[in-house]
């Protein structure tokens, strides 16, 4: 095992972020937002985009602490890589139209995306 306490946490507030996700779009394919069809159906796309990230994101970041760093840091920077493109892809979705609850997943994909920047970096600066 790799964990140290900041890796652990890091990990914590993915996982969190990613259930918070999850009950947004359970909540939003439920009950749709009062915004128009097309924005309330790209806010939905978005949140799914944006909860498979963030479940990847937990999974990359319990696959660091079980693994470590390995030799091969390409396949960790290349996630990290296509994890940053997921995710502005999210945003781009969910703020298309305004609305609060566009904002609010805005704002946490915004927190999604400031732990995938941190995983970049781990991935970029690992010492051997």
């Amino acid at each position: 095992m790799h964990a140290s306490e900041g890796l652990i946490t890091l990990t914590a507030a993915s996982a969190s972020v990613a259930v918070l996700l999850l009950f947004l779009n359970m909540r939003f394919r439920s009950h749709p937002p009062d915004l128009s069809e097309e924005g309330g159906a790209r806010l939905v796309r978005g949140l799914s985009i944006g909860c498979a990230s963030s479940v990847a994101l937990t999974l990359f970041y319990l696959m660091w602490i079980i693994l470590g760093p390995v030799k091969f840091l390409g396949v960790y920077v290349l996630m990290a890589l296509v994890g940053n493109v997921f995710n502005l892809g999210c945003l781009i979705y969910s703020l298309r139209e305004p609305s609060v609850e566009g904002l609010f997943v805005g704002l946490l994909i915004g927190l999604e995306q400031v732990l995938w920047i941190l995983y970049a970096l781990l991935a970029f600066t690992v010492q051997f």
